[in-house]
């Protein structure tokens, strides 16, 4: 897989995006937008998506994006290169491979917490004010509170059969079950 290689979003902030601001080659860098919180954890050269209220939307690193549903499905994305050029991947993980990668993005968000309490994470955007309030909301969220949430929203809603691709992470309310 290529280092380089990044499943590019309409509408998702890219690390070379981040990395690149002005001034801020060195340090990591938070992002306060109205429907996300975006973290790139510099050292280990992560970029996180939460929404507001602090579930983990995307995690992006070593090429590769791991999106997250709202029914807790991990769907890992990646470029690679094969004999005929670079050709596209998409796999469900399974629980026990989402289960890391979701450990891995909430271990990240605490680093990313610790480092802007010390100084070292740059405010790229947003109001400054919020951020600890953000940190302390975001960082109640775990894997296991997401498995919980999970399951409620089983309760409530079956999966949708198809969506075009600019309203994959829309949420589509049901008023019917096994009704056409």
């Amino acid at each position: 897989m290529s280092a380089g290689a990044i499943d590019q979003c309409p509408g998702q902030v890219l690390p070379t995006v981040l990395a690149g601001a002005p001034g801020n080659q060195d340090k990591s860098t938070f992002c306060l937008r109205p429907e996300t919180i975006i973290i790139h954890v510099k050292p280990q050269e992560r970029v996180l998506v939460y929404d507001r209220e602090g579930r983990l939307i995307s995690m992006t690193r070593e090429g590769c994006t791991y999106w997250r549903g709202l029914d807790n499905r991990v769907l890992h994305k990646a470029h690679v290169e094969v004999a005929g050029g670079p050709t596209r991947v998409r796999r469900l993980l399974p629980p026990e491979e989402a289960q890391r990668v979701l450990m891995e993005a909430y271990a990240a968000l605490r680093w990313a917490a610790r480092a802007w309490q010390q100084g070292r994470l740059f405010l790229l955007q947003g109001p400054g004010g919020e951020i600890d309030e953000i940190f302390t909301r975001t960082l109640s969220f775990n894997p296991a509170r997401l498995s919980a949430e999970a399951a409620r929203y089983h309760l409530v809603s079956r999966p949708v059969p198809i969506l075009p691709p600019d309203q994959y992470r829309s949420l589509v309310p049901q008023a019917t079950l096994c009704c056409s």
